[in-house]
């Protein structure tokens, strides 16, 4: 039987044949599709999968007792032909933790699915370099090689970004959408990439619409469809066809899945349940289902009243309402915003310094916050603060200190929501006197190419290096020095790396060593905080990388992504190697307040040694998202009308 189904996945995946079920024979019937775009050609476009049961057979016999009471509950077997189970695995890349999606096919080929959906994001990609992306498929095909039951491919944003990964997608597997009916259920694998304008811009254009309605024309008599897409484009404004979509499905009784987001919710919407999945492998904080964050497998079963979904963590079962819409707007008011900002002191000449921790609550139930004032390393409580918050309030907290030395400020916070599981979080800070830095003086003529002969000095340095594996500090012989400078309307970073191995093996750029920079173009008062918001970059906050794939590089990673305004360089050295980036100054003017001419800066190398099997990052200042980077760290300033005055190079 698994050679039979694989058979006829094969078929699906390339679109020329049709099985078709027979009542009084045992055997299926397979002629070409004469037109494989079209689903009202004379042999549809679809593989419809005969039931391995075409009867309920009495499959239980047992003798008559001496009463009628019986030692069971009843005998409605739940083996009947209609009633199958499938499963769905979500995002395994953007920000891969490798092993967990091999996890994850372990585990499916050990429950034994009839057959297992897919909603996008299989491999890394964006890139068009072939080489690259075909060593990612045969990866990833690779994992699917090793299981049991059929694999059903949905295309996401890293599986195609651009015309080339699209080329590879249909070389490899045909059609990026299409449909199948199984047991009298429609199944849509839809392609939400189909403007290849990547995340956030996921729409149905108008060929792809106009085959959904022919094929829900052609079976409006299914007992359910099954609609299946990565980007739930439903959260977005412009969709283009997608609401037309919705129109169509709104009277039939449908499911729709997605993924992207790397966040579960549950939505019931357009008469329907809509379902934003989490991951099995991609990137997330995993901090547990009230944050819709986990790993998980979809298993769905269907029945005659629907299908009933549940969510098989690697390590557990939850059902589907584990995140419903109404929790996951409370989850989301709390943890889109910062409860706690404390804006640091740039002056590191006094020593007593006063501070105002500002704490907010922005949720609609009651809150306890509880502040520990404590000295550098955490060790040591110098103050206790408790505080009640009513809904929607805010609180104003003073504490000072009496040293130049850092403190950290550890809160936690409770809320009482109504209904539901009181939700706790906690917020670290640091906090030390800072001071402005200063861009450096160069060659007017500097060139981008990754030669830093126009630079008379690097004045700043790596200053603390972290194992990624044990998270813990180490010594590195390696490192980097770096400096800034502004060169009429463009900024400029200059990075000498020494590094005695390289280790770039393709594919994931943060898996391999590598240069990069992170610039908050925030006003102070924002960028200050340690708080990158994800729905603004390249737009608030610029990372830029590059890798020393070769001798000379002249492209960041993801290029095509950040766009053709910022760009980098990089030379091997002997020692190492040497990187320059440039980015228009205007992108971060153009977030300045009055009077604010701050950025924020940071540099961190990524370090691999070994073959790839030692990791170590190293850092001019810890990483935004560790609690142990200082409110402010690593703010320069200058005179904005000194960037405009200077017209020599072009925007």
């Amino acid at each position: 039987m698994k050679a039979s189904f694989l058979l006829l996945l094969s078929l699906l995946l390339t679109g020329y044949a049709t099985a078709q079920d027979s009542s009084t024979q045992n055997t299926d019937t397979q002629t070409a599709d004469s037109n494989p775009t079209d689903p009202q050609s004379e042999n549809e476009h679809f593989v419809k999968f005969r039931s391995q049961v075409d009867t309920v057979s009495p499959y239980f016999k047992v003798s008559k007792g001496s009463t009628s009471k019986n030692p069971w509950s009843h005998l409605d077997f739940y083996n009947q032909a209609e009633n199958f189970q499938f499963a769905i695995v979500t995002d395994r890349t953007g920000g891969e933790r490798p092993g967990i999606f091999s996890v994850g096919i372990e585990k499916l080929n050990l429950m034994k699915p009839e057959f297992v959906m897919s909603v996008g994001d299989l491999i890394e990609g964006y890139t068009d370099d072939v080489d690259q992306l075909n060593r990612e498929w045969d990866e990833f095909t690779g994992f699917i090689d090793q299981l049991e039951t059929p694999f059903f491919y949905v295309p996401g944003n890293h599986d195609i970004t651009n015309e080339v990964m699209e080329e590879i997608w249909e070389e490899r597997f045909g059609r990026t959408y299409y449909h199948f009916i199984y047991n009298d259920v429609l199944f849509l694998a839809l392609n939400s990439e189909e403007a290849i304008q990547g995340s956030g811009g996921g729409g149905i254009e108008d060929e792809q619409y106009e085959y959904i309605k022919k094929v829900l024309d052609m079976h409006p008599d299914v007992r359910w469809t099954m609609v299946f897409t990565h980007q739930p484009m439903w959260v977005y404004e412009d969709p283009r066809r997608w609401w037309d979509v919705e129109a169509l499905l709104a009277d039939r009784n449908h499911t729709v899945f997605a993924g992207h987001y790397h966040n579960y919710v549950k939505r019931e919407r357009n008469n329907a349940n809509y379902y934003t999945l989490a991951t099995t492998g991609g990137g997330s904080r995993m901090r547990g289902p009230l944050f819709g964050e986990f790993d998980h497998i979809v298993w769905v079963t269907m029945t005659d009243n629907g299908p009933v979904v549940a969510n098989l963590l690697l390590d557990g079962i939850l059902d589907d309402d584990i995140r419903t819409e109404e929790l996951a707007d409370m989850v989301n008011m709390v943890s889109s915003e910062v409860a706690m900002t404390i804006q640091p002191i740039f002056d590191h000449t006094v020593t007593q310094q006063k501070y105002t921790a500002k704490i907010q609550n922005y949720s609609n139930s009651p809150m306890k916050a509880d502040l520990q004032v404590m000295d550098g390393t955490g060790a040591e409580t110098v103050q206790t603060i408790p505080l009640d918050l009513d809904p929607n309030s805010v609180v104003m907290q003073d504490f000072s200190v009496n040293h130049t030395d850092p403190i950290q400020v550890k809160a936690s916070y409770e809320y009482a929501f109504d209904g539901y599981p009181d939700l706790e979080t906690d917020q670290t800070v640091t906090l030390k006197p800072q001071f402005f830095h200063t861009l450096a003086e160069t060659d007017r003529r500097v060139k981008v190419d990754g030669d830093l002969s126009e630079w008379a000095q690097l004045r700043y340095s790596s200053a603390f290096a972290l194992d990624m594996e044990t998270e813990s500090p180490v010594e590195s012989d390696n490192g980097f020095r770096f400096d800034v400078s502004m060169k009429g309307r463009k900024l400029v970073v200059a990075v000498e790396v020494t590094d005695d191995e390289y280790y770039v093996p393709g594919g994931n750029p943060l898996n391999q060593d590598g240069i990069g920079i992170i610039i908050d173009a925030n006003p102070l008062d924002k960028s200050s905080q340690n708080n990158l918001d994800q729905e603004k970059v390249f737009e608030d906050w610029f990372p830029l990388l590059i890798t020393p794939s070769d001798d000379e590089v002249n492209e960041l990673a993801y290029q095509s992504m950040i766009g053709k305004y910022m760009s980098g360089a990089l030379k091997r050295t002997p020692t190492g190697y040497t990187a320059e980036f440039e980015m228009p100054l205007k992108a971060i003017m153009r977030r300045m307040t009055e009077g604010d001419g701050t950025f924020r800066l940071n540099v961190l190398m990524n370090d691999f040694d070994r073959n790839g099997e030692s990791h170590v990052t190293l850092g001019w200042k810890p990483s935004w998202d560790q609690p142990t980077s200082a409110l402010g760290s690593g703010t320069f300033a200058f005179d904005p009308e000194d960037a405009i005055e200077d017209n020599t190079i072009e925007e």
